[in-house]
């Protein structure tokens, strides 16, 4: 018969051998984060790779429809066609009442927005993108995306 020391120690070392290991997150990788789903993948512990995965960032698509909640700038200097280089073979984004339409070769297509005052979240499959409307003239469009820099678009002339 083993003692009730040995079974306890015993019992210990099996539960430490099993217990969930905590990961090391890097705060600069979850400050860098380009959504809130990838920050809280690198939060549970998953690398910077998996974080970014597919696999680890996979929401389900928000089911709603682009509106303008208090718009700052009125939504016809908003909508339009936008490129950062007009000499460039395309354009970079198309808004309208619709939808958000990124030209990319993507197979996401248009993508629900909402814009309430001067913030604009844009919801793709696996991530939502929140930016800032900085400047709106009718003929520039200047967006602040993600903590990244200012981007200044022109419209687009057909």
């Amino acid at each position: 018969m083993r003692s009730p020391l040995f079974l306890t120690l015993l019992w210990i070392f099996v539960a430490s051998c099993t217990a969930p290991q905590n990961k090391q997150v890097k705060s600069d990788q979850v400050a860098r984060a380009a959504s809130d789903s990838v920050a809280l993948a690198i939060r549970q512990g998953f690398s910077w790779a998996a974080a970014e995965s597919s696999v680890v960032n996979k929401p389900p698509p928000p089911v709603l429809n682009s509106r303008i909640i208090n718009p700052l700038f009125p939504p016809e200097k908003l909508f339009g066609i936008w490129a950062i280089d007009l000499s460039a073979p395309h354009a970079d984004f198309w808004l309208d009442e619709d939808a958000f339409y990124l030209a990319e070769a993507d197979e996401e297509g248009n993508r629900p927005y909402i814009i309430d005052e001067d913030s604009i979240k844009i919801y793709y499959k696996n991530f939502t993108a929140r930016g800032k409307i900085v400047r709106a003239t009718g003929d520039t469009l200047v967006l602040h995306f993600n903590e990244g820099e200012e981007s200044c678009y022109l419209r687009w002339k057909e």
